[in-house]
């Protein structure tokens, strides 16, 4: 299941876009990408340099301690009842500006190859480990300012029953409104599938489509779905597709799941059930728990499809619009994907017997996560383990809540498109800041204050 879930947001999510770049850290010698390119590594910062016809990284060049800056740890309020902090000795790194580095600097969720080594990012502390560069919380380069004891969520606190209380009650609302139509889809099988597979897209985009669409929303393209693992027959499927598409995708060779433009939905049966390169085509029956899972997989992409086009408005996927960002985007959809798979495979319980470390979507965070929300704004989109992934669902579902509905999400994704400031229209849809709901995002964890990353700016707007 794990595999499959962090393979899931890596493609899923992909917008007919090249599969993402790791940061690897410099090495002296070792190649670049841009003359002239700076990185700050491991006490030394390395420049790209031209080399005959090579671009290669040069031997770098120690930086001096800063002067009177001591890396401490942020203190926490005097009545606090935390635990002591693990070991850590920080380097006498200098701060930066995250929102000036390239997209090979160390920044939470990159990859990186060196265990434990470490990398300034803004004023807190990045250590590898696992080979993903994660926060150091609680420590600061420079000394900061004490946190104020207490922080006060607007509207008050939500337990998680609570949450999911007022989420099944608006979604049966919305439930009200579904209509009985029966909506277009084209669904190509190769041969050797069997007919289950087609079984339970139909009834799942059916089911989605009349609840989605009942409520106001719309697709304006018909939704095109392939079953099939051999190469030669997805390059056929897409090339059909290709002649009519509204985006001019690329196609991405030897990908066992992606999407184009926001619309086809194109990949292997067994990467959808979460068995990745295991043979379909050989008149395999679905299991009970293999139509679960593709019933979320179905729905979870067609509320990515759903959202991207709420962001469009009346006007078929192009791809020249700005980045929705990948959390919201990604929350809507897993959320979406749950209450489909809950009405249609768990007799309407409650979505939340989908969620846990077994299950479709991970459980809830117990703390910040090696990429935290506000890490995951822009165009990159690869999210490096569970928690990373798994962030999102519990974030959108407290902005539902919490913060005006399905409703206002939806109403969220189509202001954007108008506007093309997701800040602003964040701000004017849910009633609250981008920076005041990652700390209700923090408190809702029970993050202490002390621990809390720094609030950076916006992700620059990206398209996809």
């Amino acid at each position: 299941m794990r595999k499959f879930r962090l393979m899931l947001i890596v493609i899923a999510l992909t917008i007919f876009i090249n599969p993402f770049g790791h940061a690897a850290s410099p090495k002296s010698g070792a190649t670049c990408s841009k003359l002239g390119l700076t990185q700050t590594y491991g006490g030394k910062k390395f420049t790209c340099v031209k080399l005959g016809k090579k671009l290669i990284w040069d031997k770098g060049v120690t930086i001096a301690s800063p002067t009177k800056i001591t890396p401490v740890a942020t203190s926490t309020p005097s009545n606090s009842t935390l635990p002591s902090k693990p070991s850590f000795t920080p380097s006498p790194f200098s701060t930066n500006n995250p929102s000036e580095l390239t997209s090979t600097s160390p920044a939470p969720g990159r990859y990186c190859l060196n265990e434990l080594s470490q990398s300034a990012y803004g004023n807190e502390y990045l250590v590898c480990r696992r080979g993903v560069w994660a926060r150091q919380l609680g420590y600061r380069i420079t000394q900061t300012t004490s946190p104020v004891s207490t922080y006060t969520p607007k509207n008050g606190k939500l337990t998680e029953k609570e949450i999911e209380k007022i989420i099944l009650a608006d979604w049966a609302t919305w439930k009200k409104k579904k209509l009985t139509n029966n909506p277009p889809m084209t669904i190509i099988l190769q041969e050797g599938y069997s007919k289950d597979w087609e079984n339970v897209t139909r009834e799942t985009i059916n089911y989605i489509s009349n609840v989605l669409d009942g409520n106001g929303l719309k697709l304006v393209q018909i939704p095109y779905w392939v079953f099939g693992e051999t190469e030669d027959f997805r390059v056929k499927a897409f090339n059909d597709f290709a002649k009519t598409a509204s985006c001019n995708p690329p196609y991405m060779a030897n990908s066992e799941e992606a999407i184009y433009c926001a619309t086809m939905d194109i990949g292997s049966g067994g990467l959808r059930i979460s068995k990745p390169g295991t043979p379909m085509a050989n008149n395999y029956r679905l299991s009970q728990k293999d139509i679960g899972l593709l019933t979320y997989f179905v729905a979870h992409d067609m509320g990515i499809f759903y959202v991207v086009q709420a962001q469009y408005g009346d006007f078929a996927y192009t791809g020249n619009k700005f980045q929705i960002p990948a959390w919201i985007r990604e929350g809507s959809a897993q959320l979406i994907g749950l209450m489909a798979a809950n009405d249609l495979r768990n007799a309407g319980k409650s979505y939340v017997d989908l969620q846990g470390e077994n299950a479709f979507v991970g459980p809830k965070p117990e703390s910040i996560c090696s990429k935290d929300l506000q890490d995951a704004e822009g165009k990159e989109k690869i999210m490096p383990d569970q928690c990373s992934q798994a962030q999102h669902l519990y974030a959108v579902s407290l902005l539902v809540a919490k913060y005006g509905g399905l409703d206002a999400l939806f109403k969220f994704h189509k202001l954007y498109g108008l506007t093309n400031d997701w800040v602003s229209a964040f701000k004017e849809c849910f009633g609250i800041s981008r920076e005041d709901f990652y700390k209700e995002w923090w408190a809702y964890l029970g993050i202490p204050q002390s621990d809390w990353p720094d609030l950076q700016p916006p992700t620059a707007p990206e398209r996809y």
